[in-house]
């Protein structure tokens, strides 16, 4: 039997809207959560996933259980979700020594930031 392969996720959000706060479990390369006990900090990426690639959250550090549950949280902040669009999400753990690990090692979560409803075309 093969080991199951963990999708990204997809997390939907109004434009302008704060919450609810963007939460999720990183998993490690052994298909288990990924051990934050010794995590010196974890930041989020995130950019329009097409062209022209606009950068909205770089490295911004989020909330983390140093344990070994691989919970993660980040509150929106004002500005955020301002622009309507697709946006590509990655996860940043550092520990010690300056090892970096990537969240999804492959591809990204994905945000989608949606119109509210008479506010125009997206």
């Amino acid at each position: 039997m093969s080991t199951p392969v963990r999708l990204p996720k997809r997390f939907e959000i109004k434009q302008g809207d704060t919450a609810p706060a963007l939460e999720t479990i990183l998993y490690g390369g052994d298909d288990g959560p990924l051990d934050l006990t010794n995590a010196d900090d974890v930041a989020i990426r995130m950019a329009l996933c097409e062209y022209p690639f606009t950068v909205k959250l770089n490295l911004v550090s989020v909330t983390f259980a140093p344990d070994t549950s691989g919970a993660v949280s980040y509150q929106w902040q004002a500005g955020d979700t301002d622009d309507v669009g697709v946006y590509d999400l990655e996860w940043v753990a550092t520990f010690p020594g300056a090892q970096s690990m990537t969240v999804p090692s492959s591809g990204f979560d994905t945000v989608v930031v949606t119109r509210h409803a008479g506010s125009g075309s997206v």
